[in-house]
């Protein structure tokens, strides 16, 4: 981009150097007329003719119509024109009178592109007249924007004629002194034919200011000032939203008034002065029909997101247009935490007077919870609600195992490290339950505390509903005041008007006022906090893909717009190397800018290693974290070789080669040792875990300010709930994604009110989509997939696989406990 401007100005000034024709006609300062500002400081010009990198800010089809006349009532026009505007796209006519009968139309199609900080663009114009003797030429276009900063802005256009040697250059200027479009100044300069330093001196200059009354929303005054010809001009524009006009006078030097402009703007809506007046009359219609994921998985999927989700809430907030929401949660799927978020967005919408209304078909207890927080929740004719309660169960293999020949050695240090349970028990150990049990009740009072406040119930009401009904028609739940009506959603406009008392038009996020401006207003760049995700198993080169994940703080750590970063964990720990890796990461980044850590659903064992390093660690009341701990254990062959009529041989050099070694298991790609440990190698290995315990208990009592011994308390591998963590020290505020960034805001000093931009790692990979298909034939690209074990072969291949080693990870074979989250990412990589 540097090089291109480089190119973009040297050709400029060659071109003009080089100009030999006298006599061609000034285009800039007659065009410029119908504009209060120059094109590098208000609005986007007259769609892109005069300089083409403004389309480049274009953010939806715009039209624009200007007249020119001697008279103020327009009754003979001299000059009239046409202009659209798409983004990064124009097309212009300019009709010129030149005598009573012969007209000039001058037809432009121009693009522009490129960024807030710069952007340019380019034109092509071609001419014809009313009358065949008028003499045409062509004309190439070009321009540059730069907005390096708020207040902020540079222009440099051209005008090239095609036919003979006339060339223009302007050079444009704009300041925000309030850093606001409250006040702009500005200045530019027309060089025209500039063969002589004396001509560059004697080219068209003028100053001026458009300034908008700060307690009228649309409504700008402009004056500009020629100092050559002592001309001056005057403006006003008026904007009434999708419809705006502008009206200019201009004056010679001895004040009398020689022509006058008007244009009519009709595209998206501009801020006008009727929006205080404007009555609720949209409901926002939020369809979750899918999976609620994180990023979407290519540049063509429309995967909904837990960002996006959050954003169209809040901007509906603001919209004064919007009078509620209407929530779809039919085919819906998320995790409790990421529920847990939509709800609280929900509840600060309602904060501000408007509603909800909440439709389900299939509800279970999460999904309930997410309904309960509405004005109405309707369900569907033929709908089923289960208020089934929580219950967190686990598969045990060890029978299993010995009868197909696998021994297990369970190396169990620390008292709730449960991850190996269910390949050496046959159930829960006292520990595991009392650890679950403690985590269901604070899950469970949790959920009736909010249901019962949000439908106004009693516990013992609560409790009726979940012990002795559980599962309820769509009559039943109506009389238990579990819904409020039942309807089919092709009707559901009609519940809207039952509760809004008057008629309300549903309408997608994308009709949202904030995303309907015909153009970016801003200038210079945003600040940026960057989300990162870790998700999935801690491991190297999959899950949360530590290898490039480091890769990703560090990027956000070095870019000198990111005044913060965000790290979303929703993993369940895995292997320590790669916990480490991040937490060392997030170190240097803590150097530079704040890193705030998000916890979603599981953020337990390694999951928390990687966290604790972050100035400040968030999460969800039913978040899962904690499980301060590794385990340890060893598969090996206990008879399936013999079943299976293999046989091993090897000759060793050194005491312990033949630790590990063993078969290949045929068919399924898997192999196991030969033997189990004896009690030296054991040893070496339970000091190992040790040590890496030790590790992992200093990191916690650094990051979080605690002692060893108050670590130990709340270690032993014991998972906590987010609304225990915070009362034990693990964590400090209860919230999520959302209020992570705004924690962040205040972090590096940005105003709670400046708006930022978010950027998220890892970046989408627009091939994505086809990324299977390719590897089906051996051409497949590294992709960085959040997968973790699942089925039982996965998981026994991933324990094999981490044999010996320790690990801090909870027990994800509890298969309830982290559905959701297996859900997510276990099946997206098959």
């Amino acid at each position: 981009m540097k090089k291109l401007f480089i190119l973009l100005l040297f050709f400029s000034i060659i071109s003009s150097v080089y100009c030999q024709e006298e006599d061609t006609v000034p285009f800039y300062n007659s065009c410029s007329e119908f504009l209060l500002a120059p094109p590098c400081t208000m609005d986007i010009g007259l769609n892109g003719y005069i300089n083409p990198a403004v389309l480049a800010h274009a953010n939806n089809f715009d039209t624009l119509f200007v007249l020119k006349a001697q008279n103020p009532l327009f009754t003979e026009v001299n000059e009239w024109g046409l202009f659209f505007a798409l983004p990064g796209l124009g097309f212009g006519t300019l009709n010129t009178r030149i005598s009573n009968d012969v007209w000039i139309t001058k037809s432009r199609i121009s693009s522009g592109f490129g960024s807030n900080i710069l952007s340019i663009g380019f034109g092509y114009e071609w001419r014809s007249a009313s009358e065949e003797t008028v003499e045409l030429d062509n004309l190439l276009t070009y321009g540059i924007l730069s907005r390096p900063l708020s207040f902020l802005s540079f222009g440099l256009s051209g005008y090239k004629n095609l036919s003979q040697y006339g060339h223009e250059i302007v050079l444009e200027m704009g300041i925000r002194p309030f850093n606001s479009d409250i006040l702009t100044l500005y200045s530019d300069y027309a060089l025209l034919n500039t063969d002589e330093w004396d001509d560059i001196l004697s080219g068209t200059a003028s100053v001026g200011f458009a300034a908008r009354i700060p307690s009228i929303k649309g409504l700008f005054l402009s004056g500009r000032f020629f100092p050559k010809n002592m001309n001056l001009s005057f403006g006003l524009k008026v904007s009434a939203g999708y419809m705006s006009g502008a009206y200019q006078t201009h004056l010679d030097n001895s004040f009398n008034f020689n022509n006058y402009t008007m244009s009519v703007r009709s595209g998206a809506r501009e801020p006008n002065p009727l929006e205080q007046f404007e009555k609720k009359r949209y409901y926002l219609h939020i369809d979750l029909n899918g999976y609620l994921d994180y990023q979407s998985q290519s540049l063509f999927n429309r995967t909904i997101t837990l960002l996006n989700i959050i954003k169209n809430i809040r901007e509906a907030e603001t919209d004064p247009t919007i009078g509620g929401i209407l929530i779809n949660t039919s085919g819906f799927y998320a995790d409790r935490e990421k529920i847990w978020e939509i709800r609280q967005a929900l509840s600060h919408f309602k904060s501000t007077g408007k509603k909800v209304i909440v439709y389900i078909d299939y509800a279970n207890i999460d999904l309930y919870f997410l309904a309960s927080i509405a004005d109405r929740i309707v369900c569907d004719p033929l709908g089923i609600i289960q208020l089934e309660g929580y219950l967190i169960g686990m598969s045990y293999y060890k029978n299993m195992l010995e009868k197909t020949g696998i021994g297990f050695e369970e190396l169990r240090l620390y008292e709730y490290k449960s991850a190996n349970e269910s390949f050496s028990r046959t159930g829960m150990s006292e520990a595991q339950k009392k650890q679950i049990e403690e985590y269901l009740d604070d899950l469970y009072n949790y959920t009736q505390k909010s249901i019962c406040e949000a439908r106004s119930l009693t516990d013992t009401e609560y409790d009726r509903i979940i012990n002795r009904i559980s599962r309820f028609t769509p009559e039943e739940a109506l009389k238990h005041r579990i819904i409020d009506a039942i309807e089919d959603f092709g009707n559901i406009t009609e519940q809207i008007k039952q509760l809004e008392e008057k008629n309300m038009q549903l309408i997608p996020p994308d009709s949202l006022r904030s995303r309907n401006r015909p153009y970016n207003t801003e200038w210079g760049s945003r600040r940026k906090i960057a989300v990162i995700y870790a998700l999935g198993i801690c491991a190297m080169d999959t899950g949360i893909t530590a290898r490039y994940l480091k890769d990703d703080i560090a990027a956000a750590k070095d870019n000198p717009f990111i005044i913060a970063v965000v790290l979303r964990v929703d993993s369940p720990g895995g292997d320590a190397l790669a916990s480490d890796v991040i937490a060392r990461a997030i170190r240097e980044c803590r150097k530079v800018k704040p890193v705030i850590i998000s916890q979603g659903f599981v953020a337990g064992s390694g999951g928390y290693w990687l966290s604790v390093p972050g100035d400040v660690i968030v999460a969800g009341p039913q978040t899962i974290t904690g499980s301060i701990g590794v385990a340890g254990g060893w598969l090996y062959d206990n008879g399936i070789k013999d079943k299976l009529g293999i046989t091993t041989d090897f000759i060793k050099k050194g005491k312990f080669a033949d630790l590990g070694f063993g078969f290949s298991i045929p068919f399924i790609n898997m192999g196991l040792p030969d033997r189990n440990l004896n009690k030296e190698e054991r040893d070496m290995l339970e000091k190992y875990m040790t040590s890496v315990y030790d590790k992992f208990k200093d990191l916690v009592a650094e990051g979080r300010g605690m002692s060893n011994e108050e670590v130990e308390k709340i270690a032993q591998g014991r998972i906590w709930s987010g609304l225990k963590a915070k009362e034990n020290g693990l964590i400090d505020e209860i919230g999520g994604l959302a209020d992570a960034i705004e924690i962040a805001k205040q972090k590096a000093g940005i105003p709670a009110r400046e708006q930022i931009d978010i950027i998220e790692y890892p970046e989408i990979n627009p091939f994505s989509v086809y990324n299977s298909i390719f590897t089906s034939i051996g051409l497949g690209m590294t992709s960085r997939q959040y997968s973790m074990p699942y089925y039982f072969l996965d998981l026994l291949k991933y324990r094999i696989e981490k044999n010996g080693i320790a690990l801090p990870i909870i027990d994800i074979n509890a298969l309830d406990l982290l559905r959701p989250y297996f859900d997510a990412y276990g099946k997206k990589a098959k």
